[in-house]
C-alpha cells in the first residue's frame, strides 16, 4: 500500500491530479467508484480540488448581479459542490467500513478543512443576504412544496450558523 503524504500547502503536480481516479469520470458499472485504483493519498488532493471548485461555484452565486431568486440562489446552491459531495461520501464510507492508518491520517487532515470550508459558506454575509431576501418573500413566490422546504431549511441552517 502507498504511504499517505501530508499536504505541505503546495499544489500536487498536474500528472498526479490527472491520474487521481477521484477526479475522473467513473466509467464503471452503475457508476461505482473504481475501488481497486483508489489509494489513501488520492483523497487529500481530491478534497483540495473539490474545495476550490465548490468555493468558486458559491462565489458565483454570491456575486450574481441579478436579484436573488429561488433559481439563482437556492437551486444553484443545491447544485453546487457535486465533486466535493462525491469525494466526501466515498471517503466517509471507506473510512467507516474499511479504515486504515492511512485513511485515519487523511481523516485527521481533512476534518478541519471541511469545517473551515463549510463555515466560510455559512458565515458569508453577502450570500446570507441573498438567502434571506428570498426567504422573506417566500409567501409571495410561486414555490412548489419541495422548493419552499429547501428555502426554509437552508435559511434555518445559515441563521443558526450565525
Amino acid at each position: 500500500m502507498h504511504r499517505f503524504r501530508r499536504c505541505r500547502g503546495d499544489d500536487p503536480p498536474m500528472a498526479e491530479l490527472r491520474d487521481n481516479p477521484l477526479l475522473q469520470d467513473w466509467n464503471t458499472p452503475f457508476g461505482l467508484a473504481p475501488f481497486a485504483r483508489i489509494r489513501a493519498d488520492h483523497f487529500l488532493p481530491a478534497f483540495e480540488r473539490a474545495f476550490v471548485a465548490h468555493a468558486a461555484e458559491v462565489a458565483a452565486i454570491r456575486d450574481d448581479a441579478a436579484a436573488p431568486t429561488f433559481a439563482n440562489t437556492f437551486a444553484a446552491l443545491d447544485r453546487s459542490g457535486r465533486l466535493l459531495a462525491r469525494v466526501s461520501r466515498l471517503f466517509s464510507n471507506l473510512a467507516a467500513s474499511e479504515t486504515s492508518a492511512a485513511l485515519q491520517e487523511v481523516e485527521r487532515s481533512v476534518a478541519p478543512l471541511l469545517a473551515r470550508h463549510r463555515s466560510a459558506i455559512l458565515l458569508d454575509a453577502t450570500l446570507y443576504a441573498r438567502i434571506d431576501a428570498v426567504h422573506a418573500q417566500r409567501g409571495q413566490r410561486a414555490l412548489a412544496a419541495e422548493e419552499l422546504r429547501l428555502v426554509e431549511r437552508t435559511h434555518l441552517d445559515f441563521t443558526r450558523a450565525g
